[in-house]
């Protein structure tokens, strides 16, 4: 079973279908049963948990993907390297954790991951990393491809 570290950016997008493909994407995570991997730490959960507190519907989600156990928890023994911005707690373990999944895929609509503001390139240390970043739209396509 594939497994995928999506970033909360695609969660408050999702929230209030603020942008479609954000709300298909977890929809197909759901359905699909795509793993979600998060840090045994629960620096990424607890991220999730703040972005999903007044959305009903993404609290549902979070409890099917708990009751199926599909989310993935891993401990981290290697931090880094990470791009050379201001990246919070949680955009350096996502990229930790993005690293350990089988696919290595990490959605993320956040400039901070890429080269510049209009998301076409990511940065060349997550590349060098090995991490798959896609966009919403990208990573709906090989989900759904994904059995």
């Amino acid at each position: 079973m594939a497994t995928v570290t999506v970033d909360t950016c695609v969660i408050e997008f999702a929230k209030d279908f603020k942008k479609i493909e954000a709300a298909s994407l977890i929809l197909l995570i759901y359905q699909k049963d795509v793993k979600i991997g998060v840090d045994i730490e629960g620096i990424i959960e607890k991220e999730y948990r703040e972005h999903i507190r007044n959305s009903r519907a993404l609290q549902r989600w979070w409890i099917h993907m708990e009751n199926k156990r599909l989310i993935e928890r891993y401990t981290v023994s290697k931090r880094g390297p990470y791009p050379p911005k201001n990246l919070s707690e949680a955009d350096k373990m996502f990229l930790d954790v993005a690293c350990m999944t089988d696919t290595k895929i990490f959605v993320s609509e956040d400039s901070d991951f890429y080269v510049d503001k209009t998301l076409d390139e990511p940065h060349p240390v997550v590349k060098e990393r090995g991490i798959n970043l896609m966009k919403i739209e990208t990573a709906t396509n090989v989900i759904n491809v994904i059995d």
